[in-house]
């Protein structure tokens, strides 16, 4: 017996799946294997699913706010070079596939729900750096400066993929910093 047979191992099947993802959505930010099979495989169940099942109904629920992630973060991404711009297609694909089965008016309010629930998500999160400013504020300010020296850290190393010079330049004057630090000690 396969777990697409009985419902509530089906269930399990499609939360392991979707955590999953997110996992790989959220700590192996560039990675994007897991995604692609996975929305491959969601496609397939889409397509052999009855819009009525209760199988349907945990697809759309686990998986829907998966493809809205996705298909959201194209714009973003889409000014990074594309970097994963099959992923961002699969998604676009497997969201018209739900569309399709749920229809256009309970597509766009079960994307509507995603939205709001990503809204709600952000907003907590402000929150907290907030309420983390107030009650503590010596981590908040670590936090913080982390925060700032990753983008820094980002921001110098487009640049010196844009102007490769750039890196040439700086590795030449850090090892000119360095012999005079080492010829004075």
């Amino acid at each position: 017996m396969l777990a697409l047979d009985i419902p509530k191992q089906f269930e399990i099947l499609c939360r392991r799946l979707s955590r999953i993802c997110w996992i790989e959505a959220v700590k192996e930010t560039g990675k994007m294997k897991k995604r692609l099979c996975i929305f491959k495989m969601i496609g397939v169940l889409i397509l052999k699913c009855d819009t009525n099942s209760e199988r349907f109904g945990h697809l759309v629920n686990n998986f829907l706010p998966l493809l809205y992630r996705e298909m959201s973060d194209s714009l973003r991404i889409s000014e990074e070079k594309n970097k994963n711009e099959d992923l961002q297609i699969l998604a676009s694909e497997v969201g018209n596939l739900f569309r399709k089965q749920l229809g256009d008016r309970e597509y766009s309010t079960q994307l509507a729900k995603c939205q709001r629930e990503k809204d709600e998500r952000k907003q907590k999160r402000r929150e907290q750096a907030k309420a983390m400013l107030i009650l503590n504020p010596s981590t908040a300010i670590t936090i913080k400066q982390k925060r700032h020296l990753r983008k820094r850290t980002t921001k110098m190393r487009k640049m010196d993929e844009i102007k490769p010079y750039r890196a040439f330049k700086r590795r030449r004057r850090e090892e000119a910093l360095q012999r005079i630090r080492s010829e004075e000690v």
